[in-house]
């Protein structure tokens, strides 16, 4: 069993018990906005409180939160790999950078070949390698091995060894556009510059309770764009931040969103430290389709990565509906 399920949708049908990812209740202190958000939605003609786990429909619901028991985030690490640590079976090797996996001359795979602290040390496979890098670091470690389009490995100074085309090929990524600020004539959002002092910090680590542990995504929702015709099938997704507006804001949405220095400065600066919130929306079934590729034969070179956002026209047609759909939503 994946999860161990306390959140706000308790149903043995979509969720379970006793697993390793602990998903709990979202902090109610910013319970007013959430509720504006889904008293919103249903003015729409939306679904409310519904569970985005289910079954699929056009709904807008409370976010849970996915935590350990004391309130800090729950991640693969957390749930599977710390508790094995000790297991005589498995061992983590840190500070590793893995520079091929080694096939022999059946170009069956062998072992992997890492660099750590500027030896070169090779790991011999008894039975199987599982390559785990993402959808970025898998297909570049494949094509670093000889393994993928052979025209490409060749260009870079690679002997291929198994001609794959598919490798690095039908990269698919969810665009996603932050609306706002919506503003708040009452303090009612959260504000990091004002709302995390030393007692929020003491309460966190102590407790695992407080504005430290309180996920800013109150609210979400699944909505059809004007192209899906059916009115069922969900095509984007938007979100409500319970964020107003203050420096730190500023500093993680420029973090976000990679913009540069004094972009968000300049339009911020009339509203800043006013209460506040934001929406926004992604493309739930993108079809524009990118690729991954080697800049080099070096390993520790970052891949070239081409994600070819909005190269199908429907695309920005969602997308453009998602950013008014969060528009609506500000208006009600």
């Amino acid at each position: 069993m994946l999860e161990d399920y306390e959140g706000a949708y308790p149903n043995d049908e979509f969720h379970g018990k006793d697993g390793p990812f602990h998903i709990s209740l979202n902090d109610n202190r910013l319970l007013e906005v959430v509720q504006a958000c889904e008293t919103a939605a249903k003015e729409l003609g939306y679904k409310v409180k519904k569970d985005f786990n289910s079954r699929q429909e056009q709904s807008f619901g409370a976010t849970d939160l996915k935590t350990t028991k004391d309130g800090r985030r729950s991640d693969s690490y957390t749930a599977y790999i710390k508790p094995i640590l000790k297991r005589p079976n498995f061992k983590v090797i840190r500070h590793a950078h893995v520079h091929k996996i080694e096939l022999d001359d059946s170009n069956r795979a062998t072992g992997v070949v890492y660099k750590r602290n500027g030896e070169f040390i090779t790991v011999k496979a008894r039975r199987e390698i599982i390559v785990s890098g993402g959808s970025i670091n898998t297909p570049q470690l494949l094509m670093l091995s000889g393994i993928g389009p052979a025209a490409h490995l060749q260009s870079v100074g690679i002997i291929p060894k198994v001609d794959l085309p598919g490798v690095g090929q039908n990269l698919q990524d969810h665009p996603f556009a932050i609306v706002g600020p919506f503003l708040f004539e009452k303090p009612i959002s959260f504000m990091p510059n004002r709302d995390t002092k030393m007692e929020d910090a003491v309460e966190y680590v102590s407790k695992g309770t407080g504005f430290f542990s309180v996920n800013p995504v109150g609210a979400s929702g699944f909505i059809s764009s004007s192209l899906e015709s059916s009115g069922q099938w969900a095509d984007i997704q938007v979100f409500q931040y319970n964020i107003g507006v203050d420096r730190a804001t500023t500093y993680l949405i420029n973090q976000l969103c990679g913009l540069n220095d004094g972009v968000l400065e300049t339009f911020f600066e009339p509203h800043m430290n006013t209460d506040g919130n934001f929406g926004a929306a992604t493309i739930g079934r993108p079809k524009s389709v990118g690729s991954i590729t080697l800049a080099s034969n070096n390993p520790e070179d970052k891949p070239v990565i081409d994600p070819k956002y909005y190269s199908h026209p429907d695309d920005i047609t969602v997308h453009v509906d998602g950013n008014y759909s969060v528009l609506k939503f500000s208006k009600c």
